[in-house]
């Protein structure tokens, strides 16, 4: 089992047949290269839905813009808004996902989607570094916007542990091994 990137490195060299040729940060772009790309190919094969965090706000009465980041503590970034789901009414119980649309598209006025627009044609659209929800809410609820985002992966550094590997996701660490068969090719290549 992994244990840390050191690990990786020393795995590396030696499946990759590397040997003390390279650098420990040369070798370390190499493993960041090939899992980079074993976490893009999961992101085709299984829709993006896996590599999301969740991200919660207040839905506040007559606001239709909202920023989201990760926590502070997040050993994560954010990429892209994959999904965006509202709880219109202090009642609900449940959230109602709504559909991504452009703004551009409707031929009224954005004042009259902001006020007037009726909840079942409830859309979101990304505008710079903020999502806006219209029609903007009738009234203010607790934890009443969720937006599940795509997860950005920092960089594996040297001496990181085991848990900056994939945070969130440990069980991926049982296929490593197609980790380092990507750095292996990585590194035929750059012979």
């Amino acid at each position: 089992m992994v244990k840390d990137v050191a690990y990786m490195i020393k795995e590396t060299r030696a499946i990759a047949n590397i040997g003390n040729n390279k650098t420990d940060e040369e070798v370390l772009e190499i493993i960041e290269r090939a899992r980079q790309d074993f976490i893009d190919l999961l992101k085709i094969r299984l829709k993006g839905t896996y590599f999301t965090i969740p991200l919660t706000t207040t839905l506040e009465r007559g606001e239709y813009r909202y920023k989201f980041e990760p926590p502070a503590d997040s050993p994560v970034g954010m990429d892209m808004v994959e999904q965006v789901e509202v709880m219109w009414k202090s009642t609900d119980k449940y959230y109602s996902k709504i559909l991504k649309g452009d703004l551009g598209q409707y031929r009224e006025s954005e004042e009259y989607l902001i006020n007037e627009l009726d909840t079942d044609c409830a859309f979101w659209d990304l505008n710079l570094d903020a999502i806006n929800i219209y029609p903007a809410p009738k009234e203010t609820v607790v934890r009443g916007v969720r937006v599940l985002a795509s997860i950005i992966y920092p960089p594996l550094e040297l001496g990181g542990t085991q848990d900056t590997i994939f945070p969130y996701h440990p069980t991926l660490l049982n296929f490593v091994d197609v980790i380092f068969m990507g750095a292996r090719y990585y590194a035929y290549l750059e012979r």
